[in-house]
């Protein structure tokens, strides 16, 4: 019987070896191989966040206070839009970038920060393939301006669309998130938002993390 115990715990050893090893393989053949990194302003998300804030400045941005350790902050003007923050981020495991986040100012008015997610939907969807769109209000639909506002910042609304980027050899560089978010600020105001997410440094942090395991 303990002869048996033990054949049994060796194969349910080398399954659960399989079974990581299996899903570590389907994870890896998921997206195809590159070496490119996705690109922000022209600027491929690599390297420090200091270099990477240096390439930014040379372009008008300017740094602001230090936000975290992992995360730079400067302002500047994006896509036309003036005022604009810019949140540069490392994971603690890596030195490298992996995202960055541009948040547009906020504003007041449900139809304006409507028109804006419109208009940089439009045009991101002429750049980058559109794999999920979710733009909805929970509850119920509410018809007026200041009612949708409400929603906002309650939380009951989705405003939410996820974008692929890939090379011209069809390699994947990463995934680009646009959204209507609420002020947390305390302010009755919402805004949008576009991040940035380089496939391959996303990858190596979360590597590190798993070694850590």
């Amino acid at each position: 019987m303990k002869h048996y115990k033990m054949i049994l715990a060796t194969l349910f050893v080398a399954l659960i070896a399989f079974t990581g090893l299996t899903a570590q393989q389907e994870k890896s053949q998921s997206q195809p191989k590159t070496t490119e990194h996705l690109k922000f302003m022209g600027i491929p998300i690599d390297g420090s966040p200091t270099a990477f804030a240096n390439k930014l400045k040379s372009r008008g941005f300017t740094l602001e206070d230090p936000f975290s350790p992992n995360v730079i902050w400067m302002t500047g003007t994006f896509a036309g839009v003036s005022n604009s923050d810019i949140f540069i981020y490392k994971y603690p495991s890596s030195a490298n970038v992996y995202r960055v986040r541009v948040t547009f100012p906020a504003q007041d008015s449900w139809s304006q920060i409507e028109m804006r997610y419109n208009q940089f939907k439009d045009w991101l969807s002429q750049k980058y393939l559109l794999l999920e769109s979710t733009e909805e209000f929970q509850g119920y639909s509410p018809e007026k301006d200041s009612d949708k506002m409400t929603k906002l910042i309650l939380g009951d609304c989705t405003y939410l669309c996820k974008y692929g980027a890939g090379s011209s050899e069809g390699e994947f560089l990463g995934t680009i998130y646009l959204a209507i978010r609420s002020n947390s600020s305390g302010y009755n105001k919402g805004y949008v938002a576009i991040e940035y997410e380089d496939y391959l440094n996303a990858e190596d942090a979360e590597q590190g993390f798993i070694d850590d395991l």
